[in-house]
């Protein structure tokens, strides 16, 4: 019996020692991390950004977020600023603002995949300006409230909490977060043992869900209206269809008109500011070996995934995109059905071209494939444009917009499996220094350090035009 109790006593002190000890732990990786953080402080207020003049006139730093106005652009603000709402003179919180540090999250479970998609989707051009602004609209056409539009709600008072907050730890868990996007249909969130998470699968999720809550309504058309688009629609496929598909000349103003008027439809049925400032689109042209038929299909696209073409050498992310707009050649097993006269599949020549790029242009690197029994990751380098990426060669159109952008987030993937990995930040401070977000750690890196890290761990590229 003296032994027993003596055992007991023993054990409850060894618990008592364990709780004081990790107790200990927890308080020291916490200091720790605030010390990491307030050292990155101390360096931001230190080193203060100097933006040369010839630099300030050649890239369009994110510090100012004042993109170079295009039609389009032009055409978008004043469809969003039509409200009673938009044209308040209440203050709005915009990104120009002096200093892009943003507050860091804690990563208790598993959400390093959604820490880091919110550091890339609100360090976009004027994302939480334009969310303010059609919560607002909403609100006064439609008040009623679900759990969708909680969420959105949500999220823009996060964006708001990691701009104002920055020398801040959020927490997302505590602030409801996953609890609404499961509540929204986000089966990705599978707490209470939350698992690692596709980045790009998150992204595509809250785009999808903003759009939702906030496109506006379709605006009424007229019987005379639709049958005239539709006349005009089926004029320009059969000017198409009739023309030598290797001659381009024949066939580029139909193109160009029929590509307009299919994108101006698309965002006639999608009224909103993420259809406005994330989605493009791509024409993919066919020609059928057999009968000669030449046609085109369009497609709005707001994620491009890049094919990785090599698993060993170092590529560009300009020579994916040239495998991207590469002329395919679709045969034997690969043939596809033919709607002309052959009424079959039968061997086509394929190729790919972008038609309208949006203000954010937001590219996949394919890293990881399925081998049809395990899922494999491309650590192959990568080089991308950190300054000025040129998408003139790959849009097919004689006068476009301006077709140049610049990088400002890179969502990167760390370790050899996807439900496995680390997702890591890293959203532009000047233009020579980055800032990292590693969950709540925060560092100030310059871009050849930047490259280094994200050349063979790049996942998701965010650019904006300039």
């Amino acid at each position: 019996m003296m032994w027993a109790s003596l055992w007991l006593s023993c054990a409850v002190s060894m618990c008592y020692i364990y709780w004081h000890y990790a107790r200990a732990r927890t308080a020291a990786r916490y200091f720790y991390h605030r010390a990491r953080k307030l050292k990155a402080e101390i360096q931001c207020f230190l080193e203060p950004v100097v933006v040369p003049a010839a630099t300030r006139q050649s890239i369009p730093l994110l510090l100012d977020m004042q993109l170079e106005p295009t039609a389009h652009s032009e055409r978008s603000d004043e469809e969003c600023d039509d409200s009673p709402e938009a044209t308040s003179n209440e203050p709005l919180v915009l990104d120009d603002e002096t200093d892009p540090t943003d507050a860091t999250f804690i990563n208790p479970s598993n959400f390093c995949f959604l820490n880091a998609i919110m550091h890339c989707l609100f360090r976009a051009p004027r994302c939480r300006e334009l969310l303010t602004k059609a919560i607002k609209r909403r609100s006064g056409s439609n008040p009623a409230s679900d759990a969708k539009v909680d969420c959105v709600q949500l999220l823009l008072g996060v964006a708001n909490d990691m701009k104002n907050g920055k020398d801040e730890c959020l927490d997302l868990i505590s602030m409801g977060l996953p609890r609404l996007l499961r509540a929204s249909s986000a089966v990705w969130i599978t707490r209470p043992h939350q698992e690692q998470q596709d980045a790009e699968e998150c992204l595509t999720f809250l785009l999808n869900l903003i759009h939702d809550v906030v496109h506006e309504p379709r605006p009424p058309r007229s019987p005379r209206s639709k049958h005239a688009c539709a006349a005009n629609r089926a004029r320009l496929l059969r000017l198409i269809s009739e023309s030598d598909g290797m001659d381009v000349e024949q066939y580029r103003q139909p193109l160009e008109s029929l590509s307009a008027l299919v994108y101006d439809e698309h965002l006639r049925d999608n009224a909103s500011f993420i259809a406005r400032e994330y989605t493009g689109q791509t024409v993919q042209g066919a020609k059928c070996h057999a009968c000669g038929r030449f046609s085109v299909l369009h497609q709005q696209i707001t994620i491009v995934s890049l094919g990785l073409h090599s698993r060993d050498l170092a590529m560009s992310v300009e020579s994916c995109l040239d495998r991207f707009k590469q002329l395919e050649h679709m045969c034997d097993s690969n043939q596809v059905f033919c709607a002309g006269v052959c009424r079959t599949k039968t061997a086509h020549s394929i190729q790919t071209f972008f038609t309208h790029l949006p203000p954010v242009l937001v590219f996949q690197l394919k890293r990881f494939t399925f081998d049809g029994a395990r899922v494999t990751k491309n650590v192959a380098p990568v080089y991308f444009p950190a300054q000025l990426l040129n998408m003139a060669p790959y849009v097919f159109a004689s006068a476009a917009p301006s077709s140049t952008y610049f990088l400002y987030a890179v969502c990167a993937h760390i370790g050899g499996s996807l439900s496995r990995g680390h997702y890591v930040a890293y959203t532009r401070r000047s233009p020579t220094t980055w800032l990292k977000y590693d969950d709540d750690v925060l560092s100030i890196l310059d871009e050849p350090r930047m490259r280094h890290e994200t050349m063979t761990t790049a996942y998701l590229l965010f650019y904006a035009r300039t």
